[in-house]
């Protein structure tokens, strides 16, 4: 069995209600690998329904501009440009120490 086939089987056993002694016995992880298994899946899981703040963070990171994200996120013009203000502050904090 891959490594990859058995992180596949610490979570499902996971999601059936395994305990994490059975799921060790099963996959040979030690408990410290199942916990960082199980953390990395219940924050994927997080992960894929973002706030739509959060999605506007993301895409301005990737140079959006804030219309853009209006029409992407189906948001207000107004609701994209206070994303965006408050996605600048902390950078323009660091340029104004500098």
């Amino acid at each position: 069995m891959t490594k990859k086939d058995r992180i596949k089987l610490v979570i499902d056993m996971y999601k059936e209600g395994a305990t994490r002694p059975e799921i060790a016995r099963s996959t040979h992880f030690n408990f410290g690998t199942i916990k960082k298994i199980i953390d990395d899946y219940e924050g994927s899981k997080v992960d894929k329904n973002p706030s739509k703040r959060s999605h506007a963070y993301t895409l301005y990171e990737s140079h959006y501009k804030p219309l853009s994200v209006a029409i992407k996120l189906d948001i207000p013009a107004d609701e994209a440009e206070k994303y965006y203000q408050d996605y600048m502050r902390p950078l323009i904090l660091v340029i104004l120490k500098t």
